[in-house]
């Protein structure tokens, strides 16, 4: 009996050690292989100045802090190329964390129903010519940028500003009929 029970008890220990490495370089594959080499990628691009990634049960929640940015969709593509070379699509949430200041906050709650407006219906000049209007008001500058995908929207206030990426519904293209 003594010779069945230790080697139950070697089988149980090789299952926890088993289970242990495998966790463990489970764990270990994700900081070095995944999230430090994201981080030095990211954080190589001009703008980024923080980069922060958590693993949870979704995937992976990127936020990604930007100085004064020149370009916004630039330098969102940058930081989205980046991803999508490391993830598939839908692996990771990416966040821009930007330096709002209390009036650029309240103008953001301002615009906000004209930035999904613009969003839902593709009123883009229009948007462009009340951000000028609202901007003027309230002594800010801003710059709009579109893409297929994105609506771009950079206020500032001196050394702070304010980033808004908005994702633009999916419009189907239509070759049309010719009936």
């Amino acid at each position: 009996m003594k010779i069945d029970e230790l080697r139950i008890a070697v089988v149980l220990l090789a299952m926890i050690l088993t289970v242990v490495a495998l966790f463990g370089g489970y764990k270990v594959y994700n900081v070095y292989g995944v999230e430090k080499p994201v981080k030095e990628q990211l954080s190589a691009l001009p703008p980024v100045s923080l980069v922060s990634i958590d693993k949870n049960k979704n995937g992976y929640d990127i936020e990604v802090q930007l100085g004064a940015v020149e370009n916004l969709q630039s330098a969102y593509t940058g930081i989205e190329n980046v991803l999508n070379q490391r993830f598939d699509n839908g692996d990771y949430k990416l966040h821009i964390i930007d330096n709002r200041n209390e009036k650029l906050e309240l103008f953001y709650l301002q615009i906000q129903p004209a930035v999904q407006q613009t969003a839902a219906k593709s009123e883009f000049v229009w948007l462009d010519g009340y951000l000028d209007a609202k901007c003027r008001e309230m002594g800010l500058k801003h710059n709009l940028m579109i893409d297929e995908k994105n609506i771009y929207v950079h206020i500032s206030d001196g050394p702070y500003n304010l980033y808004d990426i908005v994702a633009r519904p999916a419009v189907g293209i239509s070759a049309g009929n010719n009936s």
